[in-house]
């Protein structure tokens, strides 16, 4: 199976998905070093399972189709157990501004997939996933070493500055999808079936 380089880039994506439920795990027993770890795996497998794909050319429908739920799995399983653990209320807000584009820009997606074109992520929705992740990092830096003063302070501060720049790349992502949706549908038909 390793052998083959067209498999690489899917288990790459598929391992988002175990590195998501290892967070999980780790998280309720306690062992936040395990999480760290865990999620730092997760994020790294995600500029490299598109790298793979790219350079060896075995893009995939598979991986299309999987790499932005694998994506949304460590993520989002991330701001949840984050929120549990009491993290700054802002991060809460960043965390359901997050929410709220994806469920609206997917809801654009799809009505566009009736339409017959697929929507990949554009270049801006990409980056904002990266300043997600390496927000989190920190985030989960931060609770990894507990209150250490001025120190816990800083990666908190890290994580708020990736935090604000994911936001703007996740709303000015947002907008141009919905300069192409505007093109086939009114706004008010995304509340149809």
């Amino acid at each position: 199976m390793w052998g083959n380089k067209k498999n690489i880039p899917n288990i790459l994506t598929g391992s988002r998905f175990v590195f998501a439920l290892g967070i999980v795990i780790f998280f309720f027993t306690g062992n936040y070093i395990w999480t760290f770890v865990l999620f730092l795996l997760g994020a790294f497998t995600d500029p490299l399972d598109g790298y793979f794909a790219r350079h060896w050319q075995v893009v995939s429908d598979w991986g299309k189709k999987w790499d932005p739920l694998a994506d949304k799995s460590l993520t989002w399983i991330s701001y949840l157990l984050l929120s549990f653990a009491g993290i700054h209320y802002i991060f809460i807000v960043f965390f359901a501004t997050f929410f709220l584009r994806e469920v609206i820009t997917n809801r654009m997606k799809t009505k566009l997939a009736k339409r017959g074109l697929v929507v990949a992520a554009n270049k801006m929705a990409k980056r904002k996933t990266i300043y997600q992740m390496i927000m989190l990092g920190w985030l989960w830096l931060a609770l990894m070493v507990g209150d250490l003063g001025i120190i816990s302070d800083c990666f908190i501060g890290a994580a708020f500055i990736f935090g604000l720049a994911a936001f703007g790349l996740a709303y000015y992502s947002g907008y141009e999808y919905a300069v192409l949706y505007r093109k086939y549908y009114k706004y008010t038909e995304l509340l149809k079936k």
